[in-house]
């Protein structure tokens, strides 16, 4: 900009008449104009300079792979949310704008390592592993369901009783939220013996995992052909409707199957150093038209990298979105209507901070910490389906925790 300048005065100059000695008021005035039209050249100038700065801006907004910077404070303007964090013992729900939560314990929480705490089935969080139920919304009369870890169905109201770890069971089931057992049968064992793992839910049947990529289990005939992939690296998200959401060289990018026309298409994903995090947890939209995925720091990331939350449009199979979580871990899930992805960031795995993205004006918010001891955020509730939860009438002297366990309803500030 200086250089700019200077030519354009050596410009000016080379314009201005000759200086008149003898018209010692005229050169004033001449110079006078002189400074006026340089104040003009220059503020025409910065106008034209602020404009291509504003249409490069709004280019970049545009940008589909753009990152979205977090604006640090604000509650969402669409208050019908409630959002639900696994805790011990059960889940918690956290009203960010009062900063209290309330705990409801589930029938059949326990700790351990398997794939989901608990799990939104229509009406119904499922709970157990071992020993699984079904407690609806209200709380009320939990249903055991039967024996198994479970994993999500396509089919609606029912899960997957599965073997899993330490927990073997003589068939794979689905079960209806009565536990009533809609199909079953004995997935194919490896060569150590062990049934293959159930990785999702396929329309009447299993995704499982093979030494040669993902295969799809039918129990009417007890056989499992291939499905996508060539590993037993490869991870995948639960299915959404015919689309399974899948990734084995997870460090570039991301795999779309139609299942309904058996056609794949791969999404390119700049990570730098992360890997997609495409597991045991949900990505799709309810409408399921966009994929959400967090890309975690690898191993050999440096200290103080980040989670990147990745979004994907599903229909033209490209990053729209990626956002900056500020933390070394992420979960989400996203609101009933689509419209918002709630996402937990903590660097420890519990803690940490909720953020809200709002796809109608593309806008990130950072809400605020969440309870000490809340996990993954578990589901996305509406504020009607929170009206039907148990009513609170105890205090909890302390967020739940393995040692103080609150085993009916109550609410605590955080």
């Amino acid at each position: 900009m200086t250089r700019l300048s200077e030519l354009l005065e050596n410009a000016i100059g080379d314009i201005e008449p000759t200086f008149d000695s003898r018209d010692i008021r005229g050169r004033v005035q001449r110079r006078r104009r002189g400074a006026r039209v340089r104040r003009s050249i220059g503020a025409v100038l910065v106008v034209v300079v602020l404009g291509i700065a504003t249409v490069v801006f709004l280019t970049g907004q545009r940008s589909p792979s753009r990152d979205v910077r977090v604006q640090p404070s604000g509650l969402p303007g669409n208050t019908s949310d409630v959002v639900a964090f696994d805790d011990n013992g059960g889940i918690s729900t956290a009203a960010f704008d009062s900063r209290t939560a309330t705990h409801y314990p589930l029938a059949g929480w326990r700790p351990g390592d398997q794939p989901f705490l608990s799990l939104r089935v229509g009406n119904d969080f499922v709970a157990g592993w071992g020993n699984v139920y079904a407690t609806p919304i209200s709380g009320k009369h939990p249903q055991p369901l039967g024996s198994g870890v479970f994993v999500p169905a396509v089919e609606p109201n029912a899960v997957w009783l599965t073997s899993y770890g330490q927990v073997q069971t003589p068939t794979e089931r689905l079960v209806d939220m009565r536990g009533k057992v809609l199909l079953q049968g004995r997935v194919p064992t490896d060569t150590a013996g062990h049934p293959y793992i159930a990785v999702t839910g396929l329309p009447g049947g299993l995704a499982v995992q093979t030494p040669t990529g993902l295969g799809r289990w039918d129990p009417r005939t007890g056989r499992i052909t291939h499905l996508v992939g060539t590993s037993s690296a490869l991870t995948a998200l639960p299915v959404s409707g015919s689309l399974l959401a899948w990734c084995e060289h997870c460090d570039r990018s991301l795999e779309i199957t139609d299942l309904a026309n058996a056609t794949t298409r791969s999404v390119p994903v700049s990570l730098n150093g992360g890997f997609l995090t495409v597991e045991q947890y949900f990505g799709f939209s309810p409408d399921r038209t966009t994929i959400a995925v967090a890309a975690q720091p690898d191993g050999a990331a440096p200290l103080g990298a980040t989670t990147k939350i990745v979004i994907v449009d599903v229909t033209t199979g490209k990053v729209a979105e990626q956002i900056d979580t500020h933390a070394r871990y992420a979960t989400l899930a996203w609101s009933a209507d689509s419209k918002r992805l709630y996402i937990a960031a903590t660097n420890s795995g519990n803690g940490g901070r909720v953020l809200v993205h709002d796809r109608s004006n593309n806008t990130t918010r950072d809400l605020g910490p969440v309870p000490d001891e809340s996990g993954r955020i578990a589901s996305v509730v509406t504020r009607d389906d929170a009206t039907r939860l148990p009513v609170a009438t105890a205090s909890c002297l302390s967020p739940p925790s393995p040692i103080t366990l609150a085993t009916r309803p109550c609410t605590y500030k955080f």
